[in-house]
């Protein structure tokens, strides 16, 4: 009798932590498509590309995997090994921002995430976070070398190495 009342009480904690892993990735998987399409959009791609994905178990989630596909506006295909770094860039910050969007971290650093990708790009991506660290009230902290991009933050560090040691400009 006990044997059966927790498994029953297990049945529901599964079909409880199911369903609201199912309502969680459906909201995510809709807002990585609308933060890749913002990302990728331009006057040439009003419509910016596409994000697809799924999960190859929907009954049981956690066991089976997560596909993602991205594709930028002007491809054709269905396949994630024919993207340049800037392209794979891009989709899995679309991933992050919208993860940062759904479970809010109050500090984000990203190492170079800009290293593959154009001037072009990288204003659309660092306008994108500069909006997510107001609205969010997060931290972001970018490590980069495009100086010319600095005016999408608020405060710019700059490190350097002297005879003295290493020494930073605070603007």
């Amino acid at each position: 009798k006990k044997f059966l009342r927790a498994s029953l009480r297990l049945e529901k904690v599964v079909k409880s932590r199911n369903k609201s892993f199912l309502t969680s990735f459906s909201y995510i998987s809709e807002r990585i498509q609308h933060n890749y399409r913002e990302l990728t959009k331009s006057n040439k791609y009003p419509l910016g590309g596409t994000s697809i994905i799924s999960l190859s178990d929907k009954i049981f989630p956690y066991f089976g995997t997560l596909d993602i596909v991205f594709i930028p506006p002007k491809r054709t295909d269905f396949k994630n090994i024919n993207l340049s770094g800037g392209e794979y860039a891009i989709g899995y910050v679309s991933i992050l921002i919208c993860l940062q969007e759904s479970f809010p971290t109050p500090i984000i650093i990203f190492d170079e995430v800009d290293a593959n990708l154009d001037y072009w790009n990288c204003k659309k991506l660092f306008k994108q976070l500069f909006i997510l660290s107001v609205f969010n009230k997060q931290c972001i902290i970018n490590i980069t070398h495009k100086l010319k991009l600095i005016t999408y933050f608020s405060r710019v560090l700059f490190f350097f190495i002297t005879s003295l040691g290493t020494q930073y400009l605070i603007l």
